[in-house]
């Protein structure tokens, strides 16, 4: 599902979080950047503390979807905040949990009141 995102400001400081490839074999970790430039269609981020005239350092981001400029994989993704970072990995965390004990072979050892319970939680199921 894709993020409601909004026109960044120059200026703005973001955070960018190292997938894919530039993770491999490493930490991912948050680092702040601050958007250089805004066109129509991209805006540019380049790591806090590095010099503005390292235009190989600044990386490309859709405006309307945040999502980076390239031609293959990502390597960055963006984040308002380091908040917006942890909510999204909590919730990863908690449906493979969640998930986790829904796909064993035959049925979960769930009682049939926890099951009517998590069926009240869940959007749009319907009673057959």
């Amino acid at each position: 599902m894709q993020k409601k995102r909004y026109k960044p400001k120059v200026g703005q400081i973001l955070y960018s979080l190292n997938v894919g490839n530039s993770a491999r074999g490493c930490e991912q970790k948050l680092t702040p950047v601050s958007v250089e430039s805004v066109g129509t269609k991209y805006f540019k981020c380049l790591p806090l503390g590095k010099d503005k005239s390292m235009d190989f350092l600044k990386t490309s981001f859709a405006v309307e979807t945040w999502n980076q400029k390239t031609d293959y994989s990502c390597d960055e993704e963006l984040y308002e905040s380091p908040q917006e970072w942890a909510d999204e990995f909590e919730s990863t965390k908690l449906i493979t949990e969640i998930r986790a004990v829904f796909s064993v072979y035959g049925r979960p050892e769930l009682s049939l009141e926890t099951l009517r319970s998590i069926r009240s939680f869940l959007p749009n199921v319907q009673a057959h």
